[in-house]
């Protein structure tokens, strides 16, 4: 109880300095409760304005140099403690010139960080803010990079399929994390003859996220769909239903951050391997849960009047001629695979046809998101 109290406080406190930021009054729907000073966020100083990255300006790929020592970090599993590992980030700029950036290295995850599930391991890309100025980096400070987990042309493509996720979710709604599609070229640091060039992706940083959406991400835990906007909470739990993801949780900010904006708390999902929409091998559906296969929908989502339902669902048909020119223009990606995924996301559109008994559908599993 006391996580969630600090999670309300914080984010009426955070919302109300955003909107005084931006000289907007927003009338408050609910006086925040109680709380212990030492747990809200100090709300004196306006916030600054959010000014677009480079590396997240543009959705052309990038090419990159990775050179660190990869057999340390193929080793490197520990998911409470990460080792920081020096590196080199190298690439050319739009005029040709080499851009040369002192990085260090480190494995993240959790479940992808076993042995048993990658044999490369997640990671995360640390910055010096002194070495990036006037970089396609420029004001990046950590950053994860989505990697091809294990040495296949199918892993690869396991990629290439969350990326599209990421970018769908663009399209559906601004909640969403950006992504930025890069070809890398890892190079060994203890014999640079040692060369493996692979598919992956910057994922946008909780902190570009926050300042992007004019607030701060929360992190304490405990919060519940009515803690956040309806809208949002109708969207989260519309999208994971969409792409049949039901590995998250809002209450232990499990695959998703809640940000706390001049629009209220909104819910932003992130993490889409396990969805049936990206389909790995590796993924499987909570045994607790009355599904046998990750393609297998199933609504965790917030409880929806037939009103709300309706509406969403006529918002994510408003972008499905969208969503179908961006998996057909896509190249990298396999051309069985794009007819996959359009085939998944029309089940979904066909069923929402009808609303009231789409609504009807989703009532039997609300709420177990949260």
């Amino acid at each position: 109880m006391p996580n969630r109290l600090a999670l309300v406080a914080a984010a009426l406190l955070i919302a109300a300095a955003a909107a005084h930021a931006q000289d907007a009054k927003a009338p408050a729907k609910t006086k925040p409760p109680k709380a212990k000073s030492d747990t809200t966020p100090k709300a004196d100083k306006p916030a600054k304005p959010y000014e677009n990255s480079p590396l997240f300006a543009s959705d052309t790929v990038i090419r990159i140099t990775l050179t660190g020592d990869w057999k340390a970090l193929g080793g490197d599993r520990d998911t409470l403690h990460p080792k920081l590992r020096p590196g080199t980030l190298v690439y050319a700029d739009s005029g040709g010139r080499v851009v040369k950036i002192p990085v260090d290295l480190s494995t993240r995850g959790h479940f992808r960080l076993s042995r048993a599930t990658c044999s490369f391991p997640p990671l995360r890309v640390s910055f010096d803010s002194g070495g990036t100025k006037h970089t396609l980096f420029a004001g990046q400070r950590a950053l994860k990079l989505g990697v091809h987990c294990n040495n296949s042309e199918l892993y690869e493509q396991y990629v290439l399929r969350e990326y599209l996720a990421y970018r769908t979710h663009n399209l559906v709604t601004p909640l969403s994390f950006r992504a930025r599609l890069a070809r890398v070229r890892y190079v060994e640091a203890r014999d640079t003859s040692k060369v493996t060039e692979r598919w992956g992706m910057f994922v946008e940083s909780e902190h570009e996220l926050g300042e992007r959406l004019g607030g701060k991400v929360i992190t304490a835990r405990g919060g519940l769909y009515d803690d956040v906007a309806d809208s949002s909470a109708a969207l989260l739990g519309l999208w994971e239903y969409f792409i049949g993801n039901t590995d998250f949780s809002m209450g232990a900010l499990h695959n998703v951050r809640l940000v706390a904006s001049p629009q209220g708390m909104v819910a932003v999902p992130y993490d889409f391997d396990f969805s049936g929409l990206v389909d790995t091998r590796y993924s499987s559906p909570d045994p607790r849960l009355p599904i046998k296969t990750v393609r297998e929908r199933l609504y965790r989502g917030p409880c929806l009047t037939d009103e709300q339902v309706a509406a969403a669902a006529a918002h994510f048909t408003s972008k499905r001629d969208a969503i179908k020119t961006l998996y057909e223009s896509f190249q990298p990606i396999d051309r069985g695979y794009a007819k996959h995924a359009l085939d998944y996301f029309d089940d979904f559109f066909n069923a929402a046809r009808d609303t009231r008994r789409f609504a009807r559908s989703l009532k039997d599993s609300c709420g177990r998101g949260s």
